[in-house]
């Protein structure tokens, strides 16, 4: 079982995962289910851009949230670390990621997350976003402090999954065209022409999903 099917499946089983730890306590579904990217959303992206989705490659997505796009990129092959500013969300997507292992979905520590500081410095969120006071701190796209816990740099990956607010986008980019390997793949939502570096190439444009490559 290869490609969408195996996907499918695989994010099947990990929804009534979050469902029985939502029974337990262990997950509250309700702000677990709150953050973007549904199911469907995430296999159609893998059918839009399964092509630059390796097995082996080594993948990281910059607001992981719940987990379920590094869940999906380690079910098709890929090792995946996620980074988010949610300690609550980084608990739930790594224990979820240990019963997925357990029953074979996933290959062990392909799908690990962190807390850490993905956004730019002098970033800027919603009035209303809480987020942990460590957020501070220094972010992962000028030093590594989050990064070294994985034993990585930002230029290790090969793949770059980007969730940001639309005012940090540019500067997130920016710092990626600067810090990442030539040949990375970055993965942006709802980006704008402007976001976007002068070494960057598009190699899918999906509406608002897009996939380019930094050459330099």
């Amino acid at each position: 079982m290869v490609g969408s099917e195996r996907l499918i499946v695989g994010l099947t089983r990990r929804a009534q995962i979050a469902h029985s730890y939502s029974a337990i306590g262990k997950l509250n579904l309700a702000f677990y289910a709150s953050f973007p990217l549904k199911d469907w959303e995430i296999v159609d992206m893998y059918e839009k851009l399964g092509k630059l989705i390796a097995p082996g490659m080594l993948a990281l997505d910059l607001g992981s949230a719940k987990g379920k796009l590094i869940t999906a990129l380690s079910i098709v092959g890929a090792t995946a670390k996620g980074i988010d500013a949610s300690q609550f969300l980084v608990n739930s997507s790594n224990a979820i990621a240990e019963q997925m292992t357990s029953e074979g979905f996933i290959g062990p520590d392909s799908c690990v997350a962190y807390t850490g500081n993905y956004f730019p410095p002098d970033f800027e969120t919603p009035d209303d976003v809480k987020w942990d006071s460590w957020l501070d701190g220094e972010s992962s796209l000028t030093s590594d402090p989050y990064l070294q816990m994985m034993g990585l740099n930002l230029d290790d990956f090969d793949l770059l999954t980007v969730y940001q607010y639309e005012k940090n986008r540019k500067e997130t980019l920016r710092l990626l065209g600067e810090r990442c390997k030539v040949g990375a793949t970055v993965v942006v939502w709802s980006s704008k022409p402007r976001d976007i570096p002068g070494n960057f190439t598009i190699l899918r444009d999906e509406g608002q999903l897009k996939a380019f490559k930094i050459n330099s």
